[in-house]
This record gives structure tokens, C-alpha cells and sequence, in this order.
């Protein structure tokens, strides 16, 4: 059954622009979430070379591009953090900065309901990869009450998530402990399990670093 179901997607992905762009964004968004760099870079180098922001960001699929475009940006931004090679890291960048931009220009012309927390959340990921760390805290906060305030729980999630892993980067594993306890909450009241289960790893090598 499961060979059976892959040569139907395969197929459908080959008949079907829509197809093709939800399954490599699955792809990218799922491995971004749970942390696996290789593979999210591996599917969002492919997103970027068939469906570019200037693509993403038209026609019927406005607000579901402009979901694309947020992530894409936190993907790019995360990957900027952690690549090595220095060409490739500013590459990622420039494409993160452009995704911030859409975002922008969404919160201005669009809904700004619908996107400040995402202008916010960008922007904090911006700080922290220019290393700018207490205005990346205070934009992180900024996002979580906007995602609070507006009613995006899983935003308000994510925003708690990757505040935790800036934290904890940064060295402040108090404050990180506390934004993953909330996305945890958050996750929880959601039914994501699998983030659930992502961020009780993390909290668990929080704890064994506390205690070494």
C-alpha cells in the first residue's frame, strides 16, 4: 500500500503545479520544525528553484504563498546560523531578508492582523543572526503577545520555540527553559504530538547541560 501511495503522489506531482509546491513545502516546513537541517535545506533549495517569492506571492493562493514565504524566511534565517560556507550563508540570508520584505509589505497593504507576528518573528531572527541579542529578545516577546493578541496559537508556539533555541544559544538557558515549557503547552493544547515530543528532547538536554 505504501509503494502504491508513493507512485501516486509521485504522480500527481508531476501533473500538477499546486501538488508539486504543497509536497516540497511539506517537506521543508516538517524538517524545519523538528530541527533537521540537512533535509530542510535539501527541499527548500529545491522549493526556492521552481517557486521563487515573486511566484509564491501571486495569484489565487495569496494567503497560502504568504505562509510559505514566512516559513521559507525562518528556514533561511536558521540555515544562515548554522552553514558553514561563507558564499551559501549570504545566499541564504539575502533570500531570508526577501522573505522578511513580503512580509512587510503584507502587514502594510494586505491584513495587519493577519501578519504582524510574522513581521515580528522575522525580525527577531534577523536580530539574532546579526547578533543584536536584547532587541531579538525584545522582538521575540513582541511576536508571542501579537500572536496571542490575534489569535495564531501555533505562532504563538513557534514564536515560544525558536525564542527557547535563541536563549539557549545565547546562553540565557533560564529564559530558554521557560519559552519551551510554553510552546510545549501550546503544542500540547494543539494535538501536535510530534512537537510535543521534539521540544521534551530538547527540555530534557536543557536539564542533563543544568546538571553537568
Amino acid at each position: 500500500a505504501s509503494v502504491v501511495t508513493d507512485e501516486l503522489q509521485q504522480s500527481l506531482r508531476k501533473d500538477s503545479e499546486f501538488q508539486t509546491r504543497a509536497y516540497l513545502f511539506n517537506k521543508m516546513f516538517t524538517s524545519f520544525m523538528l530541527r533537521d537541517l540537512q533535509e530542510m535545506v535539501a527541499y527548500s533549495e529545491k522549493f526556492e528553484k521552481l517557486y521563487g517569492l515573486h511566484k509564491r506571492n501571486s495569484g489565487l493562493f495569496l494567503y497560502s504563498g504568504s505562509v510559505q514565504t514566512f516559513y521559507d524566511g525562518l528556514a533561511s534565517y536558521w540555515a544562515f546560523r548554522e552553514i558553514e560556507d561563507s558564499e551559501a550563508r549570504w545566499r541564504w540570508l539575502s533570500r531570508a531578508k526577501q522573505a522578511t520584505l513580503s512580509i512587510e509589505k503584507l502587514e502594510t497593504n494586505a491584513n495587519p492582523w493577519n501578519f504582524e507576528n510574522k513581521r515580528l518573528l522575522l525580525k527577531a531572527e534577523l536580530a539574532f543572526c546579526e547578533r543584536n541579542n536584547n532587541h531579538a529578545s525584545t522582538l521575540y516577546n513582541l511576536s508571542i503577545s501579537s500572536s496571542e493578541v490575534h489569535h495564531f496559537p501555533c505562532e504563538t508556539a513557534l514564536a515560544n520555540m525558536l525564542a527557547g533555541h535563541f536563549h539557549h544559544t545565547t546562553g540565557n538557558n533560564t529564559t530558554a527553559l521557560r519559552h519551551f515549557l510554553k510552546a510545549k503547552r501550546h503544542y500540547s493544547e494543539w494535538e501536535a504530538f510530534g512537537m510535543v515530543q521534539q521540544i521534551d528532547t530538547v527540555l530534557e538536554n536543557l536539564r542533563l547541560n543544568e546538571s553537568s
